[in-house]
């Protein structure tokens, strides 16, 4: 009986999340029609400009004069140098950048809650076009911004978070999600240097729920630090 009723759970949660999936694909066609309304924005076009002339050869900040710190540039670096590889236009590679950052930012963060089995991890599943609408449809003309960027990969950060936050169980994330959420998380720091208050008020949360200081010092906490005093 037990082992029947866990088929059957799984065969329910995969229904569920073939279901997701189809819906959230369908989100993604509408924000790309979506985003027509109004193209790249200034600011974003701005980035666009100075990654091409630092890939012309142009040095950052002698010949390339801006007022933005240098990862703000390197950030759209890949985008622009897929662009020339496919062919299209570098607004078209920083669109589909965009949206490769919110699929890499909602995939991690769905990783981890599983890992963490959380009792609402069954209505997140069908919460996940919502999540796609809210970073995809929800952001309008601040789609491609590098504060959004930098905020959709910040996601699994938070669920390591509240991961660690829940009393009730003592999972181990594993290595592997501990890197990855603390890589993705250090790229809104690296934005934006205040952005860190975004990190340090949960991360105070966790301490406080655990009854554990030492988890300021938690591995993700660590990689965050590394990266910025390398940067």
């Amino acid at each position: 009986s037990s082992a029947t009723d866990t088929a059957g759970f799984s065969s329910t949660t995969s229904s569920v999340l073939r279901i997701a999936l189809i819906q959230s694909a369908v989100v993604f066609l509408v924000a790309a029609v979506w985003q027509q309304r109004w193209g790249t924005i200034v600011d974003t076009s701005w980035l666009i400009t100075m990654a091409e002339r630092v890939l012309s050869g142009g040095r950052l900040y002698v010949d390339v004069i801006d007022s933005n710190p240098p990862f703000s540039i390197w950030l759209f670096l890949p985008a622009i140098i897929a662009s020339r590889w496919a062919g299209i236009a570098p607004e078209i590679g920083i669109y589909l950048y965009t949206c490769l950052a919110v699929v890499v930012g909602l995939g991690l963060s769905a990783v981890i809650v599983r890992r963490a089995g959380f009792a609402e991890n069954h209505a997140l599943l069908r919460l996940l076009p919502l999540f796609v609408a809210l970073f995809t449809i929800f952001p309008g003309n601040t789609f491609t911004e590098r504060d959004h960027v930098g905020t959709v990969l910040f996601l699994p950060l938070l669920a390591l978070m509240a991961l660690r936050a829940d009393t009730t169980r003592r999972v181990a994330p594993g290595i592997a999600l501990i890197v990855g959420a603390g890589l993705c998380g250090s790229i809104l720091v690296l934005v934006k240097a205040y952005y860190v208050v975004a990190y340090i008020v949960p991360a105070l949360y966790v301490a406080w729920r655990r009854r554990n200081p030492w988890l300021l010092l938690a591995p993700e906490t660590c990689i965050i630090g590394i990266v910025g005093v390398a940067y």
